[in-house]
């Protein structure tokens, strides 16, 4: 017989920080010594999935973002510190792109695969070497002139044809 496994329960010390997390105002930070001290750990060492678990419940329910300050604590951001955001983001795809592109790029003898894990290497490599064209300045560029009428979410037949420009 197979054992059926529950759905995990929210600790309590999530529901403690993120309960901390959503009383912060827009621009402030909760330090980390606060949050460590309301559940009784350490949220920079070993309870810091406890901290990034509330930070993801409070972003995907509340559309709250906090942010590290580095060795002081969490800020909420605002509307522009969001925005700025960007940058960084795509900054890390296009390295974790090509990292990854140049793992795949490691199998050294591509003929003795099996069929599917050809066709499974080619389309991966595929959408790495997309994913780091698409993220590049030059194309960023290229795509904010590409954009006459911003929106708050782009349908994705429209960013496609926005990037065709930059292929």
């Amino acid at each position: 017989m197979t054992e059926v496994k529950a759905i995990p329960e929210l600790s309590l010390d999530t529901q403690t920080v993120e309960r901390i997390l959503l009383s912060v105002e827009v621009g402030s930070v909760v330090t980390y010594a606060i949050l460590s001290e309301s559940i009784g750990r350490n949220v920079q060492e070993d309870a810091r999935h406890i901290m990034e678990s509330a930070r993801r419940r409070v972003l995907r329910s509340h559309q709250m973002v906090f942010e590290p300050v580095i060795d002081v604590g969490l800020k909420r951001l605002d509307d522009v510190g969001i925005v700025s955001l960007g940058p960084s983001v795509v900054g890390r795809i296009h390295n974790l792109a090509k990292r990854g592109s140049q793992k795949l790029s490691s199998v050294q003898d591509f003929d003795a695969l099996p069929n599917e894990l050809k066709i499974e290497l080619s389309t991966r490599r595929a959408q790495l070497g997309v994913m780091r064209h698409m993220s590049t300045e030059k194309v960023t560029k290229k795509l904010s002139g590409a954009i006459s009428e911003p929106t708050k979410a782009m349908p994705l037949r429209q960013s496609l044809e926005a990037m065709k420009s930059a292929i």
